[in-house]
């Protein structure tokens, strides 16, 4: 089951906010993950079951918002927090920016730097980390969406054509 509060006219694919949820008890629901969010209004909570077994989460859930700024406080918020649905035990879990489908077709080195845009407590450890020139749109897209502009540069390196990624203090 998913709860989905979006209108028809915003299930497009364009603009999507979606954070990744991970370390949920198996006994989460779609409903509960919801109403650990609520305050945050998520447009859309999607956990995902256990094959053959209705009714059981699989550990984690996409949240969707319907603009960057509740998602941003969702990252900067949510993160290592208690989830207690009164079913199992409380649980820290994870909350982190998702990553895009082109993402998993770039190389190894470049996809670190993806992984910087998903944890965002990696900027710290990948100061002036290289990533290809052809990731440059992609990353400042993701970073412009995801509202961590002013914490972080890319700079391209005219001798290969490189881009760095750089932790703006």
């Amino acid at each position: 089951m998913e709860v989905d509060t979006r209108d028809n006219a915003s299930k497009g694919k364009a603009g999507r906010h979606i954070v990744f949820v991970g370390n949920l008890p198996y006994t989460a629901t779609d409903k509960t993950i919801y109403q650990h969010f609520a305050h945050l209004k998520p447009s859309s909570v999607r956990c995902l079951t256990k094959d053959r077994v209705e009714n059981t989460c699989r550990g984690f859930a996409f949240v969707e918002f319907s603009n960057s700024t509740h998602m941003r406080t969702c990252l900067d918020k949510m993160h290592h927090t208690l989830f207690d649905d009164g079913l199992s035990p409380a649980r820290k879990i994870n909350v982190q920016l998702t990553l895009v489908k082109d993402a998993l077709e770039v190389p190894l080195r470049e996809r670190r730097a993806l992984e910087v845009l998903v944890r965002p407590d990696l900027l710290s450890t990948h100061q002036g980390l290289v990533v290809g020139d052809r990731l440059h749109a992609l990353l400042a897209q993701r970073l412009e969406g995801a509202g961590i502009l002013p914490k972080i540069e890319l700079s391209a390196d005219e001798d290969n054509g490189n881009v760095c990624l750089h932790v703006v203090e």
